[in-house]
């Protein structure tokens, strides 16, 4: 019996036109009955055996994508698939086939999922879902029917896929026919992750099968600004096949999101450099203890520098991307940290945007300073988490429970909490907040600071700096 499909694309304009029309093209090479809606905002001539419909909606133009959620419940009983995709994610027939297999193996709740990747002009590849402060699970990783899978915490792979039956629950959960909205994402990927985060439904990434589930992003238009390259993809793909086979430990630090509006100030697992923070590294460091460290590229270049650097990582996957780069690594739990570290001792300790994220900032500073040499000096980077309405979109982001509020003054509180003496301070401040801060000029410079930057030492002095304007 031949599978019928029913494609509901997402097209804005002409702009993404010659994508959408690659699309197009693959759909009709499928060995299965296949129905096409292009959900628009303009009329346009896709072929014959592709219905277009326009919507203009009132209000902000991201919000049109959700009608696709009526137009595939309309249609539950008549179709064995159902896809979704905005109009420059390529979807194959080997996707389908992968994505059938792997639903078969999957318990109820549990849906295949995918990443997208774009292709650089060497050849190789950017895993562009794997950014920010997205990261792999740890804890999720499961053997389904012979295959590996586990939970990557960015939902979004503009696209979803769901049979006949994952539909109706969908439907029935009351989450999926929803009014336009955003909350974790944004309108046009909130509209495509729905199933993930108001159904009930797990996305899960099948490890074992990896090549199947990668979508590529015809654009290639994130180059340079997010996404991982394929030896780092690599090295957590072996993490994770480690875990399953329990070579490697199931280990996370702490928890890195804020819950902030859309993870506002959440740790980011995949900073290329931090010349900012690498600065405040005393000069005559010959040890130090990177604490959370991601893929471990600033601690690279400290280690290029003659600095023996120790790692504890924000994740036992993430890891493997330092560990790649020749940085030594313990696995502990935040809990596990006394342990881990008995009988050691640094000449500095780095914490880069974390302090903020533990409940009690002063006391995680007291646990770390018993592992700093006499005189020896931590380093510690933090966001202003001031709210900011002029720097955030006009929106005013609220901290939130989970978030102790950092700010200059909240930092020398904890610092003096912990014992530790302030030598050096540094008010970062991003290009786009660089014009209102020469408007606040000294009045208000603690508004317009991104983060704040300071070192602190074991020993007592006398002097006192306040963070420069």
């Amino acid at each position: 019996m031949q599978l019928r499909i029913l494609v509901t694309i997402a097209n804005f304009g002409v702009k993404n036109d010659q994508y959408l029309f690659r699309l197009l093209d693959e759909y009709r090479t499928f060995p299965a009955h296949v129905d096409v809606i292009v959900l628009s905002n303009v009329e346009k001539d896709c072929g014959k055996d592709v219905q277009v419909i326009v919507r203009k909606p009132a209000g902000n133009p991201w919000t049109f994508p959700f009608a696709h959620q009526q137009l595939l419940a309309e249609q539950v009983n008549s179709y064995d698939l159902f896809i979704y995709s905005e109009d420059d994610t390529l979807i194959t027939f080997s996707n389908i086939a992968a994505f059938l297999r792997a639903s078969q193996a999957l318990l109820p709740d549990e849906i295949p999922g995918f990443m997208r990747v774009e292709k650089l002009p060497d050849g190789g590849r950017s895993i562009s879902t794997i950014n920010s402060h997205f990261h792999w699970d740890v804890d999720s990783v499961v053997r389904r029917g012979g295959d590996v899978f586990a939970f990557f915490t960015n939902h979004h792979s503009a696209s979803y896929i769901l049979t006949q039956d994952q539909l109706r629950r969908a439907i029935g959960s009351g989450g999926y026919l929803v009014q336009p909205h955003q909350e974790q994402y944004d309108f046009l990927v909130t509209a495509a992750s729905v199933p993930y985060t108001q159904c009930g439904f797990r996305k899960l990434i099948c490890i074992s099968d990896i090549e199947n589930f990668l979508l590529p992003h015809l654009p290639n238009k994130y180059l340079g600004q997010f996404g991982i390259g394929d030896s780092d993809f690599r090295a957590q793909l072996d993490a994770l096949l480690e875990i399953a086979s329990g070579v490697r430990p199931a280990v996370a630090l702490m928890d890195t999101d804020s819950g902030a509006y859309q993870s506002r100030w959440s740790r980011h697992f995949y900073q290329l450099d931090d010349p900012e923070l690498m600065a405040m590294v005393p000069r005559n460091t010959k040890t130090l203890l990177s604490f959370g460290c991601g893929i471990g590229e600033a601690e690279r270049r400290l280690v290029e520098s003659g600095v023996q650097v120790t790692a504890i990582p924000l994740n036992s996957v993430v890891a493997a991307c330092a560990e790649r780069r020749g940085i030594p690594t313990i696995h502990t739990r935040l809990a596990g940290i006394n342990e881990a570290l008995t009988g050691r001792l640094f000449d500095a300790i780095l914490i880069s945007d974390l302090l903020h994220l533990h409940p009690e900032p002063a006391e995680l500073l007291r646990m770390l300073k018993q592992f700093l040499k006499p005189e020896g000096a931590l380093i510690c980077s933090v966001p202003n988490t001031v709210d900011q309405p002029l720097l955030w979109g006009g929106r005013t982001v609220s901290r939130g429970p989970k978030l102790a509020g950092s700010s200059a003054a909240a930092l020398r509180q904890w610092f003096s909490s912990a014992g530790l003496r302030w030598e050096a301070a540094h008010s970062s401040v991003g290009e786009r907040a660089r014009w209102q801060r020469r408007m606040g000029g000294r009045i208000l410079p603690e508004l317009f600071a991104k983060r704040f930057i300071v070192r602190g030492r074991t020993y007592i002095h006398q002097t006192s700096l306040e963070i420069p304007a």
